[in-house]
């Protein structure tokens, strides 16, 4: 199994960006019928701020893994999908919409959200699983659609000895 760490931090924003891909890893094998979200943000009717979004992908055909995290604010990649996610709509979420039959190629998305108050919220939906709100389907495309990080290797200055590697 190979694994590629992708990581850029740009700080004119403060944005933590990493991307990893991971090919081989399975989707989780028990699935459970929905239920309804205890103790949330949704609850209380308070406006909360998300200030950082995790999101998981996994399976499908290639049974891929790819995960993105990131934070920001104002006009930063991911903006969007922060306000999106703050909306009473995205708080009012079930956590699971992951019928009985996860049968077959289909992505597991995991959604993570942290609010400016400490809360979080977890969401998990399985792709074209029924039922599955649009706010939902709006912040997996806007955090899918986002722009690869534009990562350059480091330069490696290295110069040989004149005796390698035998004189």
């Amino acid at each position: 199994m190979s694994r590629k760490i992708y990581a850029r931090r740009a700080s004119a924003v403060g944005l933590l960006v990493s991307v990893t891909m991971m090919a081989g890893s399975a989707p989780p094998a028990a699935a459970v019928e929905p239920t309804q979200p205890t103790g949330s943000s949704a609850q209380t009717g308070a406006a909360v701020r998300a200030e950082h979004i995790s999101f998981v992908r996994t399976g499908g055909p290639h049974n891929n893994r790819f995960a993105y995290s990131f934070s920001g604010k104002g006009n930063s990649p991911g903006a969007r999908a922060l306000r999106l996610a703050s909306t009473p709509s995205f708080l009012a979420l079930r956590p699971r919409y992951v019928p009985k039959n996860t049968c077959c190629d289909r992505f597991l998305y995991e959604i993570e959200v942290r609010y400016v108050n400490g809360r979080t919220k977890k969401v998990v939906a399985l792709e074209d699983a029924p039922g599955i709100p649009q706010v939902l389907l709006n912040i997996i495309r806007e955090i899918e659609t986002q722009p690869a990080p534009n990562i350059r290797p480091p330069k490696i200055d290295f110069k040989f000895p004149s005796v390698f590697p035998f004189g």
